[in-house]
C-alpha cells in the first residue's frame, strides 16, 4: 500500500513541476524549505511546524506560480514521509498539517488540501482533531475521507464516524455510513443498523448497503424485514446485503439463507442468486434441487440449473442424474439429457445410449444430439446407434435429430446408410448436408472416390446454395471440379466478346444487334477497332467464368458472354445468376434481366423465372465492369431448384 501512495505522489509532484522535484519558490524563506528538505532528523522536525502553514497559505494564491511551488514543495515532503528512510517525519507532517486544516484564517481549498495530504501520513494521534472537524461546514467531507482512508492504519478513525452519526444531517449521515463501510468497521454494525428506521429515504439505502460490508447473521432479521416490507429500491439493496452476508458465513449458517432467498423471491434475478448460493454450499447435496429447477417456469433459472449442473465435478453427479432419467416427466428428462451430454465422464455417456434406446420419440432425439456432442462417447459407436436408428425413425423430429448429429459425428461407416437413404428416395436437404459431413471425413481417411461421388451428387440434385458451396470448397482435383460445375447445372461452355472501353455507354446500347442469331464468325468494329467472338470454358466448380483470363483486362467497360443450351422440350426453369459487377441478360432475343450496380461476384445472387423453348436457346450476358476483375455465372434450374443439365453447343 505504502508503494503504491509513493508512486501516486512521485507523479502527482513531477506532473506539477515546472523546475524539477527540487524547484523552488520565490514566496517562501528559502532557508525554511532547505530546513525541511535536511538530512536531518531534528533540523526537519524543527521546521515542518513552521514551513506547513506557511506553505499552506500560499495554496491557492492569487499568483499561481506560489501555489504550485508551494504545492509542490508540501508534496515532496509527504512523498518522503510515506518511504522508510524519513518515516520519522509522518507524525510532525501530520499533526502539522491537520492543525493547519483546523486554521479558519487559511482558504478552505487550502484547509481540504492540508487534509488530503494527511490521509497519507496521519495516524490514530491525528483522530481526535479530525473527529472535530467532521461538524466543519467547509471540510467535514474531507476529514471525513481522511479518517475513511486512515481507518485500516488508525485505531479510532471508523469509531469517530461513528460517533458522529447521532448529530449529523441526514445527508452527513449518509456519508458517514457509506465511510464505514468503505472502512469495514463491523464493530458499528449494531450503531449503523439503527438508523433504518430514519425517516430519510436515503440514509436507509446507505443503511442498506453498509451492512453488506459491516453486517454479520445478526443483520439478517433486520434485511429480510426491509426486503418484505420496503420499496422495491429498498428490497433489492437488502437482498444484495443478504448474498453479500451469506457469503462470510459457515456453510450450514448460509444454506437456509440463500433457500430463502430461492423460494422466497419474485424474479428470476433474485432466483439464480438464491440457486447460485445454495450450490455453492451444499454442492452434490443441491442434485435434487437442481434437477427439479431444470423445470423452473423462468428461463434463466432452468439455465443456471443446467450449467450447474454440468459443471459440477464428481461422476457421483452423473450417476444421480442418470438414476433420476428413467422416472422424471418428459421435459425434465429432454434437459437432463442435455445436461448429461457436457458431463463428459462414463456414467453420462452410459445413460445417454440408454435414452437413445428410450420407447419415447422426443427423448430419443435429443439423445442423439448429446451423444454426438459428449466427448466421452465413441464417435464408432455413436455412429452405430444412428446408422440403425435413421431407417425406422418415423416422426421428422426424431430423424432431423439423427441426421443433424451425423453432422456432428461424421464417421466414414454412416456413408452407407446415408446412401441408402438417398436410393430409397427418403434424401432431402438434410441428408444431403449429412453426406457432405461424411464425406469429408471420407476424403480425410483416404476414400477419395466415396467423397467424390457424394459431391457430385450434392452438384445433381442440391436446391440449397450453401451446400454447393460447401462442396466446392472440398474439391482438389481440376476434372472433379469441372463435372461438379456441369452436374450443378452451370453454363461450361462460352465465347466472349470485348471488352469494350465505356461501362456507362455501354449499359444503354449494344455493339451488335442483341435481338437475332449471333454469328461467332463475325467480327465487330467498335469505334474503328475490331473484336472476335473467342471461345471460353468454365473451370470454377462454381460455374464462375473469369472475363479478365478470357477476354482480357477490363477496367471501366463491357464484356459480352454468350452461350447456347438445347432444352429437349419447352419448360419453365429458373435461370440463376452472379456477376461481377453488373450484368445485362438477354435470353432468345429478350432482355430477361438486368442489375446496374457493382458488386462481387456471388453465387446464385439473382434468379430469374425463364421459358425455355424446344431445341437451341440463346443466352447472351452483358457484364458491365467499374474496375478490377470482372466475372459472370449461369445456371439453369427446375422449378423445385434442381439442377438441369441440358446440352450445351461446344466450340
Amino acid at each position: 500500500m505504502r508503494t503504491r501512495i509513493r508512486a501516486a505522489l512521485l507523479l502527482i509532484i513531477l506532473w506539477g513541476s515546472t523546475g524539477g522535484i527540487h524547484a523552488q519558490t520565490t514566496s517562501v524563506d528559502e532557508d525554511l524549505i532547505a530546513r525541511l528538505r535536511s538530512d536531518n532528523l531534528q533540523t526537519r522536525a524543527a521546521a515542518i511546524p513552521v514551513a506547513v502553514p506557511e506553505l499552506l497559505k500560499r495554496v491557492w494564491a492569487d499568483d499561481m506560480s506560489w501555489h504550485h511551488g508551494s504545492l509542490q514543495v508540501l508534496r515532496e515532503a509527504v512523498w518522503r514521509a510515506t518511504g522508510d528512510v524519513y518515516a520519522d517525519d509522518r507524525r510532525p507532517l501530520a499533526a502539522a498539517l491537520v492543525k493547519a486544516a483546523a486554521d479558519r484564517s487559511l482558504s478552505v481549498a487550502a484547509r481540504c488540501e492540508a487534509l488530503e495530504l494527511a490521509s497519507l501520513v496521519a495516524s490514530s494521534e491525528s483522530v481526535p482533531l479530525l473527529a472535530e472537524l467532521l461538524t466543519d461546514p467547509d471540510v467535514g467531507e474531507s476529514a471525513r475521507v481522511c479518517l475513511v482512508r486512515i481507518a485500516p492504519r488508525a485505531s479510532g478513525a471508523a469509531g469517530a464516524l461513528r460517533s458522529a452519526l447521532a448529530s449529523a444531517s441526514p445527508e452527513r449521515q449518509v456519508a458517514l455510513i457509506n465511510g464505514l463501510a468503505t472502512a469495514r468497521a463491523s464493530f458499528a454494525e449494531q450503531a449503523v443498523r439503527s438508523w433504518l428506521n430514519s425517516p430519510s429515504a436515503e440514509v436507509r439505502m446507505a443503511v442498506l448497503r453498509a451492512l453488506g460490508s459491516i453486517g454479520g447473521a445478526q443483520s439478517l432479521d433486520a434485511l429480510w424485514q426491509a426486503a418484505e416490507k420496503g420499496a422495491q429500491t429498498e428490497r433489492m439493496a437488502a437482498l444484495d446485503s443478504i448474498l453479500r452476508i451469506a457469503e462470510s458465513l459457515p456453510a450450514e449458517q448460509a444454506r437456509p439463507v440463500y433457500e430463502k432467498v430461492y423460494t422466497g423471491s419474485r424474479d428470476s434475478v433474485e432466483k439464480c442468486a438464491g440457486l447460485a448460493g445454495i450450490t455453492r454450499v451444499r454442492q452434490a447435496a443441491a442434485v435434487p434441487l437442481l434437477t427439479q429447477s431444470l423445470l423452473a417456469k423462468e428461463p434463466d433459472v432452468r439455465g443456471l440449473a443446467a450449467l450447474a449442473l454440468a459443471e459440477m465435478p464428481g461422476s457421483s453427479v452423473s450417476v444421480r442424474l442418470a438414476e433420476r432419467l428413467p422416472v422424471a416427466p418428459l421435459e425434465q428428462q429432454v434437459a437432463i439429457v442435455s445436461v448429461l451430454a457436457r458431463r463428459y465422464d462414463a456414467p453420462s455417456a452410459l445413460a445417454l445410449f440408454r435414452a437413445a434406446a428410450s420407447e419415447r420419440t422426443e427423448l430419443r432425439a435429443a439423445a442423439y444430439q448429446a451423444l454426438a456432442g459428449n466427448r466421452n462417447a465413441s464417435r464408432q459407436e455413436v455412429a452405430r446407434v444412428l446408422a440403425e436408428r435413421l431407417p425406422a425413425a418415423q416422426a421428422p423430429a426424431e430423424r432431423s435429430a439423427i441426421l443433424s448429429a451425423v453432422v456432428s459425428v461424421a464417421h466414414p461407416s454412416l456413408l452407407a446408410p446415408l446412401m441408402n437413404e438417398w436410393e430409397a428416395g427418403r434424401g432431402n436437404t438434410e441428408v444431403l448436408r449429412a453426406l457432405l459431413a461424411v464425406a469429408d471425413s471420407c476424403t480425410a481417411a483416404g476414400r477419395e472416390e466415396d467423397a467424390a461421388k457424394v459431391y457430385l451428387l450434392v452438384a445433381e440434385n442440391a436446391t440449397d446454395r450453401s451446400l454447393l458451396r460447401m462442396a466446392a470448397a472440398s474439391l482438389k482435383d481440376a476434372a472433379l471440379r469441372q463435372d461438379f460445375a456441369s452436374r450443378a447445372g452451370f453454363v461450361m461452355h462460352w465465347w466472349v466478346l470485348g471488352p469494350l472501353k465505356g461501362r456507362d455507354k455501354w449499359s444503354g446500347q449494344d455493339a451488335f444487334p442483341v435481338d437475332s442469331p449471333v454469328d461467332l464468325s463475325a467480327k465487330v468494329t467498335v469505334d474503328g477497332e475490331e473484336f472476335a467472338w473467342k471461345p471460353a470454358a468454365v473451370g470454377d466448380p462454381l460455374g464462375e467464368l473469369d472475363l479478365a483470363a478470357a477476354a482480357g483486362p477490363g477496367e471501366d467497360s463491357a464484356c459480352y458472354a454468350y452461350a447456347e443450351i438445347i432444352s429437349p422440350s419447352e419448360r419453365d426453369a429458373w435461370l440463376r445468376l452472379g456477376s461481377d459487377d453488373g450484368v445485362i441478360v438477354y435470353l432468345n432475343g429478350q432482355k430477361v434481366h438486368e442489375f446496374k450496380g457493382e458488386r462481387n461476384y456471388a453465387l446464385d445472387e439473382d434468379s430469374v423465372r425463364v421459358t425455355l423453348r424446344r431445341g437451341t436457346n440463346l443466352l447472351l450476358c452483358k457484364v458491365l465492369n467499374a474496375g478490377g476483375g470482372y466475372s459472370v455465372g449461369a445456371r439453369f434450374v427446375d422449378m423445385e431448384g434442381r439442377p438441369l443439365r441440358l446440352e450445351q453447343r461446344r466450340p
